[in-house]
């Protein structure tokens, strides 16, 4: 692939790649991808299924490495940041580099603790105020333009939404944590024409929030 363009400032770039490899066990997935992502843009990965489109997104946060037959070379830099530096905690690094999946994943709890989910995953439970977590579930389902319809169901079980309400739901997930980018592997292949649509004028309308 075309070499990086070093002419512009790195921090121009949220996501940038170098000579990245990587290797299912014997068969190499990945060849000398070169990607500069802008920070602040909705940018697409196109290309036919098996091609590599979700592997490389999976580099992106390092998720790839929960197989052990996974292998790497080269370099990924998150906001400038290299990744697989030795000083990288994975927890940081996918706080702060989220993924939303092809089929909406809500966890089988109600919407409200799939919201919170996150903040208390990563703090101790006694500096979570219910005043705090009440704020940032109304905060998340209005940026993804929930609230109105769910207000009233928080206790709803998420895994009962419609699909369309469900991955809207899993957009909202990560928003407590503060990301910086925003992985979306097909998100809307699980769902209808509308369902679609609603999908991506959320992305359109957040393009400016996150990567």
């Amino acid at each position: 692939m075309a070499p990086l363009d070093k002419t512009l400032d790195p921090l121009y770039y949220s996501i940038r790649t170098n000579n990245l490899n990587l290797w299912y066990g014997a068969f190499q997935a990945l060849h000398d991808v070169n990607v500069q992502i802008r920070n602040g843009r909705i940018t697409s990965l196109i290309g036919p299924s098996g091609c590599g489109k979700t592997t490389l997104l999976k580099c992106f946060n390092r998720i790839n490495e929960r197989h052990s037959y996974v292998k790497t070379s080269g370099e990924t830099f998150i906001l400038n940041k290299n990744i697989y530096d030795p000083d990288v905690s994975l927890i940081e690094l996918r706080k702060s580099v989220a993924m939303v999946f092809q089929r909406p994943n809500p966890l089988p709890v109600s919407v409200y603790e799939n919201i919170v989910f996150g903040l208390k995953l990563h703090n101790p439970r006694h500096k979570l105020k219910r005043s705090f977590l009440d704020e940032t579930v109304e905060k998340a389902l209005t940026e993804v333009g929930l609230w109105k319809n769910l207000s009233d169901k928080l206790n709803t079980k998420a895994t009962l939404l419609q699909l369309e309400q469900q991955q809207k739901l899993c957009i909202a997930r990560v928003l407590p944590l503060k990301p910086d980018v925003i992985l979306m592997d097909e998100p809307c292949s699980a769902l209808d024409v509308e369902g679609t649509r609603a999908i991506e004028e959320l992305m359109f309308e957040m393009r400016n929030k996150y990567t």
